[in-house]
């Protein structure tokens, strides 16, 4: 049942934010009763909490295990990005939620869940980033390759309706060019 409400609670959050949604829309989006929610959840923030926890982990979770992975070098290198980028243009409903936490920057919610859940992700693709330049300033340009990444795939949005950058609209033409252009910079190390 709490995975149930956890689950609906995404969903409703990423669609409407923390002030559009309510405990008893919630309660009925599930089909169980307000009492039911608030004996799994004491208050709206701590529903609110574990959503994001949730969300944030739905994507780092994947981010992690491709920064990881037995491959090595510029293949360790794509595979992130290809995670992170497969992530950021999906429709899913954790990548929304996220999406809209940024946007609204809540400092409280994300000082709690920055510190376990970015920067281990962060951590990750900092040592590929070590493998591939070991002289590289190898977590400052992490940060700047997820930063890239990000951005390259939410502007994706605008690509697609701006001729002659078409190539890069879709995912292959992404990964390749963020590649591409990362291992040109850490040559230059």
């Amino acid at each position: 049942m709490q995975a149930n409400i956890l689950r609906n609670a995404v969903a409703l959050f990423a669609k409407d934010g923390f002030d559009g949604v309510s405990m008893r829309q919630l309660a009925a989006s599930v089909g169980i009763t307000l009492a039911t929610v608030y004996h799994y959840f004491p208050d709206k923030q701590a529903l609110y909490d574990a959503a994001i926890r949730s969300a944030f982990e739905y994507m780092t979770r994947r981010m992690i295990e491709a920064a990881r992975s037995d491959l090595q070098g510029e293949a360790r290198l794509r595979a992130f990005l290809r995670a992170l980028v497969t992530l950021q243009i999906s429709d899913a409903q954790e990548v929304r939620l996220v999406d809209r936490e940024l946007l609204e920057a809540r400092p409280e919610t994300l000082s709690k869940l920055g510190s376990d859940l970015f920067l281990e992700p962060l951590a990750a693709l900092t040592e590929v980033v070590r493998q591939l330049s070991p002289r590289a300033p190898a977590q400052e340009l992490a940060e700047h390759i997820i930063a890239a990444a990000y951005g390259a795939a939410k502007l994706r949005v605008v690509r697609v309706h701006v001729k002659g950058v078409e190539y890069l609209c879709e995912l292959d033409g992404i990964v390749d060019s963020l590649t591409r252009t990362t291992l040109a910079t850490l040559r230059g190390f």
